[in-house]
């Protein structure tokens, strides 16, 4: 129970007929089996003595992934890491992805994704690096859940709008943050740049507006460039590692340590 005789008894059959689905989707691997595309040591044992899937790596695959995900991918409940970055997917995130509890990082950069970022997705509790950049995404950024063990967000050259939500203060292990080259709007939340490990921030190419708060020195290096900043720039970046500030409607008189071509702060 539990196994296929397809897989010579190795591979969990939830999980193979995942695969199954993932190689139908795409013309080019019809002719496939699971395990032609995902190999043992991607496989762990588990207390059933089952092998399930831990991983999919399936990163700039050649040839390309060219369809949709399946939402059959939610019945992946052991996998860690999901990387299908650097193809051509379509469609929509399906929602099934926020059924994977113990999920670490999900990769699906650079594709043709579309539509919102689903709440489910956001918010899976052990998820530590979200990557969805170069793809198509719209809409709001959805609101983010107390306790979340999030790292690194990187969800840039999209076409996300609306205002960051203030619910990001709950993320507390957040370090790496870039949501450069979409559609926000708003101010800069003073919440975001006090957590506590926060060390990159990059919000450049967007429409965000009004002052420049003092706390943008807590973070080590700032990019925000092509806004609509206004007001004077604080003396305090002269201690950051970097900002970068061009393009903006900023006024006053300018700190020292910036470069008056550049707009650009670095030691």
């Amino acid at each position: 129970k539990g196994r296929t005789e397809a897989d010579e008894g190795c591979l969990n059959i939830t999980d193979w007929n995942v695969l199954l689905d993932i190689i139908n989707e795409y013309d080019s691997y019809n002719d496939l089996l699971p395990i032609d595309i995902v190999d043992e040591i991607h496989w762990e044992k588990n207390t059933q003595n089952e092998n399930r899937l831990i991983e999919l790596p399936m990163k700039n695959v050649d040839p390309k992934l060219n369809g949709i995900i399946p939402a059959s991918i939610g019945n992946l409940d052991s996998l860690k890491s999901l990387d299908m970055g650097s193809n051509e997917l379509k469609g929509t995130i399906p929602v099934t992805i926020g059924n994977l509890s113990i999920l670490e990082e999900i990769k699906l950069s650079y594709n043709d994704l579309e539509g919102g970022i689903p709440p489910e997705l956001i918010n899976l509790p052990q998820l530590k690096t979200l990557y969805l950049f170069g793809n198509h995404l719209s809409d709001t950024l959805p609101s983010f859940n107390d306790g979340l063990a999030l790292e690194e967000i990187k969800l840039y050259q999209n076409n996300l709008s609306g205002v960051i939500p203030e619910s990001i203060e709950n993320l507390l292990q957040l370090r790496n943050l870039q949501l450069n080259y979409n559609n926000l709007s708003g101010e800069i939340a003073i919440d975001l740049l006090r957590l506590p490990n926060m060390n990159t921030l990059k919000l450049s190419h967007n429409q965000l507006a009004g002052l420049i708060p003092e706390d943008i020195c807590n973070i080590e290096r700032v990019y925000l460039e092509d806004n609509i900043l206004t007001g004077p720039v604080p003396d305090c970046v002269c201690n950051m590692v970097y900002i970068s500030l061009s393009n903006n409607n900023l006024g006053g008189d300018s700190p020292n340590c910036i470069d008056i071509g550049s707009q650009s702060c670095s030691p």
